[in-house]
């Protein structure tokens, strides 16, 4: 009769059954490691499984895609309109050491909250351009998307996807990254920081030691929340607790308790609140249709349907066999929340593909379920970079000409579509006023970000944040006849107003006896786009060097030569209006 368990104990001689010509020898197994700590000791490590996938040379392939990331990232140029503002804000925070609580730009909200969530990005922003001007920038957006990659790589890692999945995944952050943020912007850092919060997730509900991911865990959150104001996305990785069924009630502690730490490692921790009821409460840009058009239903925004309706197809693509029906109620919820706030407003695009990342990846890991795959030929690593290269050749080929605009921090002009429109305007004020000269700004929307960066000894009515829940945005969107007709008169406040001809404010500038036409930009190719600056007589006598023209001189060309030309006499460029 063998010996059962009981009958022998670890470390007893061998049994010898007489009816056995050899000895038996009864193995006892080792304590068997928790299913929450597991580690896949019979798993390939990483670079055996990209070294099967793609060759040996798998790590040549992974830096020059690397390389063509961060060119595509560099060379897109410093259009963003709301950069001037990011810049302005960062210095603000380098002059007076501190973040800002109070309105520190717009005249009419003085004394007003102020919150700058995206305050670190800001800093690293002022601080590179004052360093390495433009150029500087072009290499920091370079470095950003390429961590927009990298920290999908990171997140396949942690979550065991196999290296094609990993490739098409890093792709695909990057291609939505430029889809929705294709400018310098704070929210082009979410694309990193939100896949990395899933990774250290990952990994602190599976790995043996979680103390290092748990503190991953905690810095991400913490970047995320000083970064942007959907730093809420960095509690998607939650859902994966759904899945867990280790019985370490530590690990789901620590998941929940390193993401509200990182939130509340911010300057701003005590004024969430007050944060997100200002910037999400009524503002009259945000009425329905704004004209800003991030802000308008997505499903109408063509770019955004790209990845949109791949997103949206999401449900009937599941492999479910892979998934209990926990975690698919629970990954189904984050799917409805990112579709309803998708097609609310089209920005909000990065929400519903951020929250939806393993989702996205249990599909893509279903397409060749039990297959296998050879390792790409040559005549196909070719193939890709010949198009890669082309694809950077046409880039360098037609961004030239938008670097050529771009200058560097002392002459603060920056190539953004505000300038186009305005920059011979100040320059003619420049020209006539004298050094160290001040004054409020009666502006629209679209020019008070550039404003603020471009004139900073003068305040705008308007700095182009969108949080003016009060009539400087009501009478904005009256000017532009989205609103019904009210009596707003806060130009009437001002020292000096930039608008367009065509907004109604202009009629009553004109007709004001205390202001003065001073300049007007008329743009031969787009008539309809003329821009004029008027000044009050009284702020004018104060600041100037000689008398206000009569009727305002006309500035003919868009580049600024001849408002630069025009300081101290007329040119064949300025003529009085008729």
């Amino acid at each position: 009769m063998a010996p059962t368990r009981s009958d022998v104990e670890a470390g007893d001689p061998p049994v010898y059954d007489p009816a056995c010509d050899a000895p038996v020898t009864i193995e006892i197994p080792e304590r068997a490691v928790p299913t929450d700590s597991r580690e896949p000791d019979h798993a390939p490590s990483f670079k055996a499984e990209w070294r099967e996938s793609y060759g040996q040379y798998w790590w040549m392939d992974l830096a020059l895609f690397g390389l063509i990331v961060f060119l595509l990232g560099a060379m897109q140029p410093l259009r963003d309109a709301d950069l001037p503002m990011h810049l302005a804000t960062g210095e603000w925070i380098v002059r007076h050491r501190a973040v800002p609580f109070i309105e520190p730009f717009a005249w009419t909200r003085a004394g007003a909250q102020y919150y700058a969530y995206s305050w670190a990005l800001e800093l690293a922003y002022y601080l590179v351009m004052r360093w390495g001007g433009p150029a500087a920038l072009h290499l920091l957006q370079g470095a950003l998307l390429l961590s927009v990659a990298g920290a999908m790589l990171v997140l396949a890692r942690a979550a065991r996807w196999k290296p094609w999945v990993a490739l098409c995944m890093a792709a695909a952050n990057v291609a939505a990254a430029m889809l929705v943020v294709p400018a310098l912007r704070p929210q082009l850092v979410l694309f990193a920081l939100i896949p990395l919060a899933w990774a250290w997730a990952y990994l602190i509900l599976e790995s043996a030691r979680i103390r290092w991911a748990v503190i991953a865990l905690l810095l991400t959150s913490s970047a995320a929340a000083n970064s942007h104001l959907f730093f809420v996305l960095t509690a998607a990785p939650i859902a994966l607790l759904a899945s867990y069924r280790g019985g370490e009630r530590r690990r789901v502690v620590a998941v929940c308790a390193a993401i509200l730490g990182g939130w509340l490692l911010s300057p701003y921790a005590l004024a969430w609140p007050e944060v997100f009821r200002l910037n999400f409460g009524y503002n009259a840009l945000l009425v329905k249709p704004s004209p800003i058009l991030e802000f308008r239903p997505g499903f109408r925004a063509s770019t955004g349907l790209l990845l949109a309706i791949p997103l949206a197809l999401l449900p009937w693509a599941i492999p479910r066999s892979r998934f209990e029906r926990r975690e698919l109620n629970v990954h189904g919820a984050l799917w409805v929340i990112g579709l309803v706030a998708f097609a609310y407003a089209g920005r909000l695009l990065l929400c519903w593909w951020l929250i939806t990342l393993p989702l996205s990846a249990a599909v893509l890991g279903a397409i060749d379920q039990g297959s296998r795959h050879s390792v790409p030929r040559r005549s196909v690593r070719i193939a890709t970079y010949s198009i890669a290269a082309l694809l950077i050749a046409t880039l360098a080929g037609t961004m030239p000409s938008q670097w050529h605009d771009e200058e560097d921090s002392f002459s603060r002009r920056l190539p953004v579509d505000a300038s186009i429109s305005i920059e011979p305007l100040l320059n003619w004020l420049e020209c006539h006023v004298r050094p160290g000269a001040g004054g409020r700004i009666y502006t629209w929307f679209n020019y008070g970000s550039y404003l603020a960066w471009r004139l900073p000894g003068y305040s705008a009515s308007i700095d182009g944040r969108t949080i003016f829940p009060d009539s400087v945005a009501a009478s904005d969107m009256l000017a532009s006849g989205l609103l019904p007709r009210r009596p707003y008169h806060v130009w009437s406040s001002a020292d000096l107003a930039i608008i367009p001809r065509y907004f109604g404010v202009a009629a009553a500038l004109d007709s004001a006896p205390e202001w003065g036409l001073a300049a007007s930009l008329h743009r031969p190719a787009a008539p309809a786009d003329s821009v004029a600056l008027w000044v009050k007589r009284s702020w004018w006598r104060k600041v100037s060097n000689g008398t206000l023209p009569e009727r305002g001189v006309i500035l003919t060309e868009t580049r600024d030569d001849s408002a630069a030309a025009s300081c101290g006499s007329a040119t064949a460029n300025e003529q009085s209006a008729p």
